[in-house]
C-alpha cells in the first residue's frame, strides 16, 4: 500500500466513493498490503476483488494525475509508455521511490514491446540497483541486470548507427568522398539483428549506400533482412514503420525496371495503410507511376479511379497536385520523367 500512499501524496486525483475511496483511506492510515487485505476479507470480499480494486485505484491515480492521454490503439499505448516513464522519474525526484519501483516493474514489458530501448535501459538500471542493494532479491536482481546489459548494448548500437546515418547524410550533402565510411558500412552489413530502431536506421544507411552504388540487389537484401528482424523482434509496429521501408524501396526497383517486384511491394504496402490517408495516396501514386513507366495505362487508370473513390483522409495539397499530373499523363501530355516530377 506504500506505493498507493505515495501516489496519493503527489496526485491530484481524489477518489470520492466506492472501493477506491476505501483503499485510499487504508493507504493513508499506513496499513501494509497484508493488513489491508485482511481487513478487506473481514468484510466478506474476495482476494481477487481487492487486487482488482487496487489496480483500478493505482491506474486512476497515474492516469488522471500525470498522464495526458492522447489517441488510442497502438499510438495511444506508445504514448502511454513515455508518459508513464516520465511519472517514474517524477516520483524519483519527489523521493517516492516505492511508487517509482512499483511503476517501473509494470512498465518494463510495455517498453520492450514498444521498442523503446532507452526506456528499458533506464527502468532496468533502476530495478537492478533496487533489488541488488535495497530490497535484495537475487532472482529479480539477476533478471534486471541481464536486461540492463542486453539493452545497453542495443542502445549503444542505436546511437552508433544514428551517428553513421548523420555522417553519411552530411558527406553526401557536401559531396565528400564516401570511401572513409566504407569500413563502417561493411561492418553494418554484417550486423543483421538488433533493436527495432537499430534495424530501422540500418536500413536507412544501407538504402542510401546501395543507391549510390547502383546495387539494387543489395538494397532488396537489406529490406528483407529488416522486415525479417521486425517480424521476430516482438515489437508492436505502426503502419508507418513498414510503409517507410516500402516507400524507399519501390522507386528504386521501378527505376531499375524491376516492375513486377515494385508492383508487389506497393500492393503489400497498401494493405498496411487506410484508404484515403496520405500514405495510402502516396503508395497509390507510386502504383500509377509504375504503370506509366512499365507501359500499363490500365494500371494508371485503376489507381486514379481508386483514388477518386476513396474517402478524403488527408489535407496535403501536394497529393492533389500529383494526381493532376497523373491526369495529364492519361491525357497524353508529356511531362518528362514522371517519377522525378511526382517524388
Amino acid at each position: 500500500m506504500q506505493s498507493i500512499k505515495e501516489l496519493l501524496e503527489v496526485s491530484g486525483y481524489e477518489p470520492m466513493s466506492g472501493y477506491s475511496l476505501e483503499l485510499a483511506r487504508m493507504a493513508r492510515a499506513g496499513l501494509e498490503r497484508g493488513e489491508a487485505l485482511q481487513l478487506w476479507a473481514g468484510l466478506g470480499r474476495s482476494e481477487g476483488s481487492f487486487y482488482k480494486a487496487w489496480k483500478v485505484l493505482k491506474d486512476d491515480l497515474v492516469r488522471l494525475a500525470f498522464l495526458e492521454r492522447k489517441g488510442s490503439g497502438l499510438e495511444g499505448r506508445r504514448l502511454e509508455v513515455w508518459e508513464k516513464y516520465k511519472v517514474v522519474n517524477q516520483l524519483l525526484i519527489s523521493g517516492k521511490k516505492t511508487a517509482a519501483v512499483s511503476m517501473a516493474i509494470d512498465l518494463v514489458a510495455p517498453a520492450q514491446k514498444g521498442g523503446f530501448t532507452e526506456i528499458v535501459v533506464g527502468l532496468a538500471s533502476l530495478l537492478e540497483g533496487h533489488f541488488g542493494s535495497i530490497e535484495v532479491d537475487s532472482r529479480r536482481y539477476l533478471r534486471y541486470r541481464k536486461i540492463r546489459k542486453d539493452y545497453s548494448r542495443m542502445y549503444d548500437d542505436e546511437l552508433d548507427v544514428k551517428s553513421l546515418q548523420a555522417r553519411l547524410g552530411f558527406s553526401t550533402e557536401r559531396k565528400k568522398d564516401l570511401k572513409e565510411l566504407e569500413a563502417e558500412v561493411l561492418g553494418l552489413m554484417e550486423k543483421k539483428s538488433g533493436s527495432f530502431n537499430f534495424m530501422r536506421y540500418r536500413f536507412s544507411v544501407l538504402s542510401v549506400w546501395f543507391e549510390k552504388l547502383g546495387d539494387v540487389d543489395g538494397l532488396v537484401l537489406a529490406f528483407r533482412e529488416t522486415v525479417a528482424a521486425f517480424e521476430i523482434g516482438g515489437v508492436e509496429l505502426t503502419g508507418a514503420a513498414l510503409s517507410n521501408l516500402y516507400f524507399r524501396l519501390t522507386p528504386i526497383l521501378a527505376l531499375a525496371e524491376r516492375f513486377g517486384e515494385a508492383e508487389a511491394h506497393v500492393s503489400r504496402a497498401l494493405k498496411s495503410t487506410k484508404p484515403g490517408t496520405q500514405n495510402w495516396h502516396l503508395f497509390m501514386l507510386q502504383r500509377a507511376c509504375i504503370g506509366h513507366l512499365s507501359g500499363k495505362p490500365g494500371m494508371v487508370q485503376g489507381a486514379v479511379k481508386l483514388a477518386l473513390d476513396a474517402p478524403r483522409e488527408h489535407e496535403n495539397p501536394a497529393i492533389d497536385r500529383s494526381w493532376e499530373l497523373v491526369g495529364r499523363l492519361l491525357g497524353g501530355e508529356e511531362i518528362g520523367d514522371v517519377w522525378k516530377v511526382l517524388f
